[in-house]
């Protein structure tokens, strides 16, 4: 009987130090699993500073993400996170679809490169399509059925975004630096089950892009 109880009083000791464990390091995985996944989804290096988890409160702080531009591109960086929160729903992570209430992002700068006909943002939006399934060689990213979980965001709002653009077009260049208005977007994958991360991060490039685009005519036609 006493081997028995200090047999149980073992386990209980090594399963509380498996849990401290991983809250302990829970932020270190979650950054590692976020760099992972941007790199993965872009094809280029992603960098996160720092991630602040709360499971109780469902949320999540990032500071300064990072992801790197393309080979043969001036700026070391395409895009630059300064801050963001995400907010999730506790009983929606066992399930296949994620339930994501809110996503906040802020502070953002990107910067937008321009050669003859070539640019920085293809060979970023070709390995996130993909990596989401769609057209383009899926040979270093997997099957879409692999992709993983799926999401759904209820409302996803950016706020402070500036582009600086540098284009160099038939002999001519120029700079153009432009602030975005504040984006929000509602009820992102709900109508289709969900979508995974690589078709959100599309989506959320897509839409500065587009944002951009609006924002200024002289972008050129052709970026």
């Amino acid at each position: 009987m006493k081997t028995m109880v200090k047999v149980l009083i073992a386990l209980v000791v090594i399963v509380a130090a498996v849990v401290a464990g991983t809250l302990f390091y829970v932020d270190t995985l979650a950054k590692k699993a976020i760099e992972y996944g941007g790199t993965e989804a872009l094809g280029v290096a992603t960098r996160l500073d720092k991630i602040s988890l709360s499971f109780m409160g469902g949320k999540a702080d990032l500071n300064r993400l990072e992801i790197a531009n393309p080979q043969g591109f001036a700026s070391p960086q395409f895009f630059v996170l300064g801050e963001g929160r995400v907010a999730v729903s506790p009983g929606s992570l066992l399930e296949d679809t994620i339930v994501i209430p809110d996503i906040r992002l802020a502070h953002i700068r990107m910067n937008l490169e321009q050669k003859g006909k070539s640019n920085n943002i293809e060979p970023l939006l070709a390995r996130a399509r993909a990596a989401s399934g769609g057209t383009g060689d899926q040979s270093s990213t997997g099957k879409a059925d692999e992709a993983g979980k799926k999401l759904v965001v209820d409302r996803f709002v950016i706020e402070d975004v500036q582009v600086a653009a540098q284009l160099a077009f038939l002999g001519e260049s120029s700079k153009v630096n432009l602030v975005l208005p504040r984006i929000e977007l509602k009820n992102l994958g709900r109508d289709k089950g969900g979508m995974t991360m690589p078709e959100l991060i599309q989506t959320v490039i897509q839409t500065l892009l587009d944002a951009a685009a609006r924002s200024s005519a002289d972008l050129s036609p052709q970026l």
